[in-house]
Protein backbone atom coordinates (compact mmCIF):
# COMPACT_ATOMS: atom_id res chain seq x y z
CA UNK A 1 0.00 0.00 0.00
CA UNK A 2 1.57 3.32 -1.01
CA UNK A 3 1.43 6.63 1.25
CA UNK A 4 -0.71 9.74 -0.33
CA UNK A 5 2.22 12.30 -1.21
CA UNK A 6 2.83 15.25 0.71
CA UNK A 7 0.37 18.11 0.41
CA UNK A 8 3.09 20.34 -1.57
CA UNK A 9 3.44 17.14 -4.57
CA UNK A 10 0.04 16.08 -4.98
CA UNK A 11 -1.88 17.41 -7.60
CA UNK A 12 -4.59 20.20 -7.16
CA UNK A 13 -7.68 19.37 -8.88
CA UNK A 14 -8.58 23.23 -10.75
CA UNK A 15 -12.38 22.25 -9.73
CA UNK A 16 -11.48 21.50 -6.51
CA UNK A 17 -10.26 24.83 -6.01
CA UNK A 18 -13.69 26.87 -7.20
CA UNK A 19 -15.76 26.09 -3.73
CA UNK A 20 -13.62 27.72 -1.13
CA UNK A 21 -12.76 30.56 -3.50
CA UNK A 22 -16.26 30.75 -3.88
CA UNK A 23 -17.07 30.97 -0.25
CA UNK A 24 -14.64 33.95 0.19
CA UNK A 25 -16.36 35.70 -2.99
CA UNK A 26 -19.75 35.36 -1.20
CA UNK A 27 -18.76 36.62 2.43
CA UNK A 28 -15.59 39.22 1.64
CA UNK A 29 -16.88 40.11 -1.88
CA UNK A 30 -15.17 40.65 -5.20
CA UNK A 31 -13.28 43.88 -3.92
CA UNK A 32 -11.35 41.79 -1.37
CA UNK A 33 -10.65 39.21 -4.31
CA UNK A 34 -7.17 39.10 -4.93
CA UNK A 35 -4.32 36.41 -5.09
CA UNK A 36 -3.38 35.60 -1.86
CA UNK A 37 -6.26 35.51 0.09
CA UNK A 38 -8.05 33.74 -2.62
CA UNK A 39 -5.14 31.27 -2.70
CA UNK A 40 -5.43 31.08 1.17
CA UNK A 41 -9.25 30.41 1.01
CA UNK A 42 -8.33 27.47 -1.60
CA UNK A 43 -5.77 26.10 0.47
CA UNK A 44 -2.95 26.47 -2.28
CA UNK A 45 -0.77 29.08 -3.16
CA UNK A 46 -0.90 32.21 -5.69
CA UNK A 47 1.23 30.87 -8.17
CA UNK A 48 -0.79 27.61 -8.02
CA UNK A 49 -4.18 29.95 -9.13
CA UNK A 50 -2.37 31.51 -12.08
CA UNK A 51 -0.83 28.24 -13.05
CA UNK A 52 -4.20 26.90 -13.18
CA UNK A 53 -6.42 30.29 -14.04
CA UNK A 54 -3.93 32.67 -16.49
CA UNK A 55 -4.86 35.58 -14.58
CA UNK A 56 -6.87 36.88 -11.28
CA UNK A 57 -9.21 38.06 -13.79
CA UNK A 58 -9.63 35.04 -15.50
CA UNK A 59 -9.74 33.11 -11.89
CA UNK A 60 -12.76 35.38 -10.77
CA UNK A 61 -14.58 35.36 -13.93
CA UNK A 62 -14.61 31.62 -13.32
CA UNK A 63 -15.29 31.59 -10.32
CA UNK A 64 -18.66 34.44 -10.24
CA UNK A 65 -19.93 31.45 -13.28
CA UNK A 66 -19.70 28.91 -11.24
CA UNK A 67 -21.75 30.44 -8.28
CA UNK A 68 -24.60 31.58 -11.09
CA UNK A 69 -24.77 27.83 -12.32
CA UNK A 70 -24.80 26.93 -8.89
CA UNK A 71 -27.43 29.07 -8.14
CA UNK A 72 -29.72 28.48 -11.33
CA UNK A 73 -29.30 25.01 -10.48
CA UNK A 74 -30.76 25.70 -6.94
CA UNK A 75 -33.60 28.08 -8.04
CA UNK A 76 -33.96 25.93 -10.57
CA UNK A 77 -34.96 23.09 -7.44
CA UNK A 78 -37.11 25.46 -6.26
CA UNK A 79 -39.59 27.32 -8.59
CA UNK A 80 -41.00 24.97 -10.43
CA UNK A 81 -42.39 25.96 -14.20
CA UNK A 82 -45.68 28.13 -13.90
CA UNK A 83 -48.11 26.66 -16.92
CA UNK A 84 -50.65 28.50 -14.79
CA UNK A 85 -51.04 32.15 -12.71
CA UNK A 86 -50.61 35.55 -13.64
CA UNK A 87 -46.69 37.45 -14.27
CA UNK A 88 -47.44 39.78 -11.14
CA UNK A 89 -47.57 36.26 -9.54
CA UNK A 90 -44.49 34.97 -10.41
CA UNK A 91 -42.40 38.20 -9.99
CA UNK A 92 -44.24 38.83 -6.59
CA UNK A 93 -42.67 34.53 -5.84
CA UNK A 94 -39.21 35.55 -7.75
CA UNK A 95 -39.27 38.32 -5.43
CA UNK A 96 -40.05 36.30 -1.85
CA UNK A 97 -37.67 33.75 -3.04
CA UNK A 98 -34.46 36.05 -3.89
CA UNK A 99 -34.93 37.71 -0.19
CA UNK A 100 -34.33 34.13 1.21
CA UNK A 101 -31.22 34.21 3.70
CA UNK A 102 -29.62 31.44 1.64
CA UNK A 103 -29.22 33.58 -1.28
CA UNK A 104 -28.55 37.31 -0.04
CA UNK A 105 -24.77 36.72 -0.33
CA UNK A 106 -25.47 35.82 -4.01
CA UNK A 107 -27.66 38.93 -5.04
CA UNK A 108 -25.24 40.90 -2.77
CA UNK A 109 -22.56 39.79 -4.70
CA UNK A 110 -24.36 39.81 -8.23
CA UNK A 111 -24.98 43.60 -7.13
CA UNK A 112 -21.16 44.29 -5.90
CA UNK A 113 -20.63 42.86 -9.71
CA UNK A 114 -22.96 44.94 -11.33
CA UNK A 115 -21.70 47.97 -9.35
CA UNK A 116 -17.78 47.11 -10.49
CA UNK A 117 -19.34 47.36 -14.16
CA UNK A 118 -20.88 51.00 -13.80
CA UNK A 119 -17.97 52.01 -12.84
CA UNK A 120 -16.26 50.86 -16.16
CA UNK A 121 -14.45 47.71 -14.76
CA UNK A 122 -15.16 45.76 -17.98
CA UNK A 123 -13.40 43.13 -16.66
CA UNK A 124 -16.28 42.10 -15.02
CA UNK A 125 -19.02 42.97 -18.09
CA UNK A 126 -18.99 39.45 -19.56
CA UNK A 127 -19.53 37.98 -17.04
CA UNK A 128 -22.92 40.01 -15.84
CA UNK A 129 -23.86 39.69 -19.27
CA UNK A 130 -23.38 35.87 -19.13
CA UNK A 131 -25.83 35.50 -15.82
CA UNK A 132 -28.36 37.82 -17.16
CA UNK A 133 -28.46 36.34 -20.47
CA UNK A 134 -28.88 32.14 -17.97
CA UNK A 135 -31.58 33.60 -16.03
CA UNK A 136 -33.13 35.33 -18.58
CA UNK A 137 -33.29 32.47 -20.52
CA UNK A 138 -34.36 30.42 -18.09
CA UNK A 139 -36.91 32.24 -16.76
CA UNK A 140 -38.56 33.12 -20.56
CA UNK A 141 -38.90 28.97 -20.45
CA UNK A 142 -40.30 28.48 -16.86
CA UNK A 143 -42.33 31.82 -16.55
CA UNK A 144 -46.52 31.90 -16.50
CA UNK A 145 -48.23 32.32 -20.07
CA UNK A 146 -48.20 35.95 -21.20
CA UNK A 147 -49.13 38.45 -24.24
CA UNK A 148 -47.26 39.14 -26.70
CA UNK A 149 -43.00 38.76 -26.70
CA UNK A 150 -41.93 36.44 -23.95
CA UNK A 151 -38.49 38.00 -24.03
CA UNK A 152 -39.39 41.70 -23.44
CA UNK A 153 -41.77 40.33 -20.51
CA UNK A 154 -39.08 38.57 -18.96
CA UNK A 155 -36.78 41.44 -19.26
CA UNK A 156 -39.31 43.44 -17.77
CA UNK A 157 -39.80 41.08 -15.04
CA UNK A 158 -36.15 40.89 -14.56
CA UNK A 159 -35.17 44.76 -14.40
CA UNK A 160 -38.67 44.88 -11.63
CA UNK A 161 -37.51 42.53 -9.71
CA UNK A 162 -33.62 43.17 -9.16
CA UNK A 163 -34.81 47.34 -8.27
CA UNK A 164 -37.27 45.69 -5.65
CA UNK A 165 -34.46 43.41 -4.32
CA UNK A 166 -32.24 47.39 -4.81
CA UNK A 167 -34.58 48.75 -2.38
CA UNK A 168 -35.31 45.78 0.05
CA UNK A 169 -31.75 45.96 0.64
CA UNK A 170 -31.66 49.59 1.28
CA UNK A 171 -34.49 48.39 4.21
CA UNK A 172 -37.17 49.39 2.10
CA UNK A 173 -39.39 46.68 1.25
CA UNK A 174 -42.56 48.26 1.18
CA UNK A 175 -41.36 50.71 -1.69
CA UNK A 176 -39.83 47.43 -3.10
CA UNK A 177 -43.61 45.81 -3.25
CA UNK A 178 -45.11 48.44 -4.12
CA UNK A 179 -43.05 48.92 -7.11
CA UNK A 180 -43.98 45.03 -8.09
CA UNK A 181 -47.49 45.89 -7.58
CA UNK A 182 -47.44 49.11 -9.77
CA UNK A 183 -45.49 47.33 -12.78
CA UNK A 184 -47.60 44.01 -12.85
CA UNK A 185 -50.76 45.02 -10.79
CA UNK A 186 -54.11 44.44 -13.08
Amino acid sequence: MSKPAPAAKRRIDRDALLPPMAQFLLENGVHAASLRPLAKAAGTSDRMLVYHFGSKDALVEEVLMWLADRVQAQLGQLVPAQKEGTLADFATMLFDLLRQPMLRPHLALLMEVSACCARGQDNFLIVCQQVVDSYHTWLVDIMPPTEGDRTAAVAHMLATVEGALMQDMAGREAFARMALERAFGD
